[in-house]
């Protein structure tokens, strides 16, 4: 049967903590775009993904299609004994308490930092700041996030989105994306530095990034730089 596939754009974070595993474990899963007309495609939603979104995931030989990072992520985990998840049920509970915060609080409303938002903005990005803060008070350096020796499930995903934090938020709303954040930032600047599967899903996103950038994203939006 054919390789597994993840279906991944560069600049999707989402995408990223996906992509993050695959690179750290080394796994023989192909990453591709979306087929065809993109994430919009009709077959793409009716074989991969329903919301037209990635990441999603196609595992032939199991008949398998998945899609939501975090799933994905902890599919690929328990499939190929990645080690993402420590054996200690205590340990495991806080990696994935980290990786709910974000998915609860943070990503709901990441859109208000560059995309047109139906709500309250300059509200949304206090509730970013504060689910960083709350992942901030739960951050232990072990080297990686949850105090552990490896990376894991909540390292790929808060790497990845804290990537979008520190590209916009200094720019575009007023403060660093680790104001009051020391831990955080100190895990995350370490990731940076020493972690070659994190830099380049750094670089990848980052990348994408500055062409928003220079498209005027966010000037379109009404948002003028403030750094």
């Amino acid at each position: 049967p054919a390789s597994p596939t993840l279906y991944s754009i560069p600049i999707s974070n989402f995408s990223a903590r996906c992509r993050y595993l695959i690179y750290k474990a080394n796994l023989p899963v192909q990453i591709l775009p979306p087929p065809n007309a993109g994430m919009k495609d009709p077959a793409y939603i009716t074989q991969q993904h329903p919301y037209g979104k990635v990441p999603s995931f196609h595992d032939p030989a199991q008949n398998l299609r998945l899609f939501e990072s975090e799933t994905i992520n902890e599919y690929l985990n328990d499939y190929y004994s990645a080690g993402f998840l420590p054996s200690s049920p205590a340990a495991a509970a806080k990696v994935r308490l980290i990786s709910r915060v974000l998915d609860a609080y943070v990503s709901p409303v990441q859109g208000a930092m560059y995309r047109v938002f139906p709500g309250d903005r300059a509200a949304a990005i206090k509730e970013i700041r504060a689910g960083l803060r709350a992942i901030d008070q739960m951050t232990v350096w072990g080297p990686y996030i949850a105090g552990t020796a490896g990376p894991t499930l909540a390292d790929a995903a808060v790497f990845c989105t804290a990537v979008f934090c520190e590209f916009m938020m200094p720019r575009y709303f007023g403060a660093s994306a680790f104001q009051n954040c020391p831990r955080l930032e100190r895990w995350y600047t370490k990731m940076k530095a020493n972690d070659v599967d994190a830099k380049r899903v750094w670089t990848e996103i980052w990348e994408q990034l500055e062409k928003w950038e220079a498209g005027g994203r966010w000037e379109k939006l009404g948002l003028e730089k403030t750094g």
